[in-house]
């Protein structure tokens, strides 16, 4: 993957860094709760205090509302090793999400503002995000994993 970041060159850079993929450390984080895709939640069973000898399960309706809709995630963390081209590296991250149709680093209009015009749908809030930002804005929800097993 650091070769594809690599090759990611933003066109709007005015000189030519010369980032190699070897300059390039890349860490994909997958985080669920030990059953991939699936709630754990529909393995428990439940007892009632007046029968202590029967197991049921609860649907999803009697399910708290505060458990998340998804139970995998996944980060893509991309390091570099040339201190003083870490502006290119992160411009080149940015890119290379644009490329590859990835949600928008978090950072994204900071270090690259001239980059993330180009993909219209980053700046447009759908209205499930309008009500979700109220809780949370800080969590953008992701298009695609980089690797679906």
């Amino acid at each position: 993957m650091a070769e594809e970041i690599a090759k990611s060159q933003p066109t709007t850079l005015s000189h030519k860094p010369g980032l190699k993929p070897e300059d390039f450390i890349v860490d994909v984080i997958n985080m669920d709760y030990g059953m991939k895709k699936k709630n754990p939640v529909n393995n428990v069973r439940f007892y009632c205090k007046s029968d202590l000898n029967k197991a049921f399960r609860i649907s999803k309706e009697q399910v708290s509302k505060l458990l998340p809709e998804k139970f995998e995630e996944q980060q893509i963390r991309v390091y570099c090793k040339t201190a003083d081209e870490i502006c290119d590296a992160r411009k080149y991250f940015v890119q290379w999400c644009i490329d590859n149709n990835f949600t928008k680093p978090q950072d994204g209009d900071i270090v690259a503002p001239e980059l993330t015009p180009m993909k219209a749908d980053w700046n447009v809030v759908k209205d499930d995000e309008k009500h979700d930002s109220k809780k949370n804005s800080s969590t953008p929800k992701p298009r695609k994993s980089l690797f679906n097993d």
